[in-house]
């Protein structure tokens, strides 16, 4: 399991999975309970009771915000090893601390029903993509920015065409007399044609339209807080744990086919525009998972004598830091290697049919999304069949494109003349998100 175990204990904690548990001293129960349901049991062994990990644990915000139910989890005290018995066991650390997590089956069991799902990767990807969807108050802690990051994130958005002027008012004018705190951090000029465009906005003011528009805004906002490393206050915790689900990800990858089979991949030319295209940090910390031989083998011909010096110092430098440094830039670093490889083949497939084997579930497009956008996504599923859009859009997306494909929202600087560019992106992304479907 790679994300679940987060919904149950504090986000900061290495989590390693164990087969042949050793329990600590004490062993404390506790109840997890949605919308007034007992989903089951879970456990904590330490050597002393912690209070402060107790009170972690049983503060229930995220859970809330991320499901919008009303989920508690009980402390229900001391309990002893045989109630254990049926479960998966975790050790969970930070620095010298640890502790032993312990998650009855039942308890997964009634997550997988809930969510009608058959198998554990089933449910974390449908629980991922929860996570990629803008909550319903994030506004609140959007407005909780200070100005300098929220006239950041807000000018970001106006630079990169994802958002009209008209959204922005609408998105405005839907947050009521809080708006003000959003308008007055736009330049004079763009305050008064928001002002303008707030003044004559009722004929979009249907409660759809202000859906929408706080769908596309709201996430828009996520995308460009982390592009620009803002750190949206409460939501730390999101990132960590999709962080902690890509390094999960990446090692169960590397089981399969490690980075230097991947990179054996690539020929010489593509190599040198993964080395163009690479930032020397992320470089440096993917090719710690390489053997020295290897290194030179691939990279060698591609540095003069001292880069390539300078490359293995740097390599040998990057060793010294954390594991999940390295391993989530070389998951980074992998999805490049990724799209390099699979570029010379998207010419030549079909979108049709192939986003159809790749795509098949609102899950699946939630993690595209977050890949590319939504804008390109939805454009790219333009010339699709109707029975597939049915199957794959739900809620909210489905409104969006709907609106899309009769002309009700335009976003700016995306034309049905580009579809076939949007295509090729989209499908290059679902490749990568399935490539063990991928069959050359």
């Amino acid at each position: 399991m790679k994300l679940l175990p987060f919904l149950l204990i504090p986000y900061y904690f290495q989590l390693k999975e164990l087969k042949n548990p050793e329990v600590f001293e004490h062993i404390v129960k506790f109840n997890f309970i949605m919308d007034k349901k007992l989903f089951g049991y879970f456990f904590i062994s330490l050597y002393e009771i912690d209070n402060k990990l107790i009170e972690n644990i049983t503060n229930t915000e995220f859970l809330r915000v991320i499901f919008g139910k009303k989920i508690h989890i009980q402390y229900k005290g001391k309990t002893d090893i045989a109630e254990t018995t049926s479960s998966q066991f975790f050790v969970a650390s930070k620095g010298n601390f640890e502790f032993i997590l312990i998650i009855k089956n039942e308890i997964i069991k009634n997550f997988l029903d809930y969510y009608n799902v058959v198998s554990i990767s089933e449910l974390e990807k449908k629980l991922y993509a929860i996570l990629t969807n803008p909550v319903s108050d994030i506004d609140k802690y959007i407005l909780a920015l200070p100005d300098n990051k929220l006239q950041l994130l807000l000018n970001h958005i106006l630079a990169k065409k994802i958002a009209s002027i008209d959204m922005l008012a609408a998105y405005i004018r839907n947050l009521g007399e809080r708006g003000e705190r959003i308008l007055k951090n736009f330049s004079t000029r763009v305050k008064t044609e928001l002002t303008e465009k707030i003044r004559a906005i009722g004929i979009y003011s249907t409660y759809r339209w202000a859906k929408e528009v706080n769908y596309i805004i709201n996430r828009n906002i996520l995308v460009s807080a982390n592009e620009l490393k803002i750190n949206l206050p409460f939501f730390s915790r999101f990132d960590h744990i999709k962080k902690a689900y890509h390094i999960a990800v990446l090692k169960k990858e590397f089981e399969n086919r490690n980075l230097f089979e991947w990179l054996n991949l690539l020929s010489s030319e593509e190599i040198k525009k993964l080395i163009l295209e690479t930032n020397r940090k992320m470089l440096a910390n993917s090719l710690t998972f390489l053997k020295e031989n290897e290194i030179i083998k691939i990279f060698s011909t591609h540095f003069s004598a001292n880069g390539f010096k300078i490359l293995l110092e740097d390599i040998n430098y990057a060793h010294k830091h954390s594991e999940d440094e390295k391993y989530f830039e070389a998951y980074l670093f992998l999805k490049k290697v990724k799209e390099i490889y699979y570029e010379k083949f998207i010419k030549d497939l079909d979108f049709r049919e192939h986003i159809e084997k790749y795509i098949t579930t609102q899950e699946d497009v939630d993690l595209l999304i977050d890949e590319v956008g939504f804008a390109k996504v939805l454009y790219a599923f333009k010339n699709t069949d109707e029975k597939f859009q049915n199957k794959v859009l739900t809620g909210i997306i489905k409104n969006i494109f709907e609106d899309i494909t009769k002309g009700k929202i335009r976003i700016k600087d995306y034309y049905d003349s580009r579809i076939q560019n949007y295509e090729k992106e989209v499908l290059k992304v679902a490749i990568i998100l399935n490539y063990e479907k991928f069959n050359l």
